[in-house]
């Protein structure tokens, strides 16, 4: 009303007069509306709560850096993630040498496992015979055997232990 009082005073009565109508028209539009037309399934999963401290510190230790493919992108632009190499809803691993930084489609191919990690840190891809893929820049065999990139402090690298359990799930 203050809107109208300020802007519109020549057109205050009209509008005064209009307005609880409009009202009354929107709230029986809401409770008459077919609840199939908002409605959501809502379901409740236990497990693990993520840890927000493991991604600041794995996506810092990186410097915001796909370890495969060596993307960097600000922060804010969230093309890079922090990835659990065993996972968070498995194990409730939210250790340093759990994570890895990757692009959010190497991260789906690394979770899928299609790629994965050696215990030298090199870059493992699926067989041919597995996994068939078409000629493309994206192409994930472009980064098989090189090496991925590492924290400057050894005591951060990767598990190697949880590398293992990577490859053994995933059939390397």
């Amino acid at each position: 009303m203050v809107l109208t009082d300020t802007f519109f005073p020549a057109s205050k009565q009209r509008i005064q007069s209009t307005l609880p109508t409009l009202f009354q028209e929107i709230k029986m539009e809401v409770l008459e509306e077919a609840p199939s037309k908002y409605r959501t399934k809502t379901s409740v999963t236990e497990g693990f709560v993520r840890d927000w401290k493991f991604k600041t510190k794995v996506m810092d230790l990186y410097d915001y850096t796909c370890c495969f493919s060596k993307l960097k992108v600000e922060p804010t632009f969230a093309l890079i993630e922090a990835a659990h190499i065993k996972p968070h809803a498995t194990f409730g691993n939210n250790t340093i040498t759990n994570g890895i930084p990757l692009c959010v489609y190497l991260h789906r191919a690394f979770d899928n496992g299609l790629i994965s990690i050696s215990d030298d840190y090199k870059i493992l891809v699926k067989g041919k015979e597995t996994f068939k893929e078409t000629d493309s820049p994206l192409n994930l065999r472009q980064f098989e055997g090189q090496e991925m990139l590492l924290p400057g402090d050894e005591r951060y690298y990767p598990g190697l232990e949880n590398l293992e359990w990577h490859r053994e799930r995933f059939g390397f």
